[in-house]
């Protein structure tokens, strides 16, 4: 019990960490003003990978949306609603998948990462922000294509590398 409370409490320290390194450093390798977004990348990789209860994908969205929210200039609570509801959606696309290949994990991240950016546009919406206020937050199909190929292709090689060393370093030796 005590060992899974020190996990948790050094996931959410970590998450912590990544938020202030996305901020703060990612945010100059932006993309036609789309920029890496760690987080939810993360997210969705323990979706997949199913490394907590059922459950943690929620708490771990929501969480880490709070932290997002904190250094965003948004109302809060944008960022957690919508990290919290891609967190529960990309566990439930990622269970209708029996196996998990290069193209099942494209499509979880194409159809997570478009929820995430229509949930902002629509938290954004009905807070009646103007997002165009905002440099990084502006709402385009284009815009949206960018961030889908931009944070797939991060989130492919961080699959690729959390897979390898799973299987590699991890490995149970018989």
């Amino acid at each position: 019990m005590l060992k899974n409370l020190w996990k948790i409490f050094f996931l959410f320290l970590s998450l912590y960490f990544l938020v202030l390194f996305q901020v703060s450093f990612l945010s100059h390798f932006a993309i036609r003003g789309v920029y890496p977004n760690l987080i939810l990348i993360v997210i969705l990789l323990f979706s997949i990978f199913k490394t907590f209860d059922r459950d943690f994908h929620k708490i771990l969205g929501f969480v880490s949306g709070l932290f997002l929210d904190i250094f965003s200039p948004l109302p809060f609570g944008i960022f957690s609603l919508s990290l919290g509801l891609t967190g529960i959606f990309s566990k439930a696309i990622s269970q209708n998948f029996k196996k998990i290949n290069f193209f099942s994990v494209l499509s979880i991240f194409v159809a997570a990462i478009f929820i995430y950016e229509l949930l902002i546009f629509f938290w954004s919406f009905i807070f009646n922000i103007p997002l165009r206020a905002f440099a990084h937050f502006e709402f385009s199909l284009g815009r949206i294509l960018v961030s889908i190929i931009y944070n797939s292709f991060l989130a492919l090689c961080g699959f690729g590398i959390v897979r390898f060393i799973k299987n590699n370093v991890f490995r149970k030796k018989v």
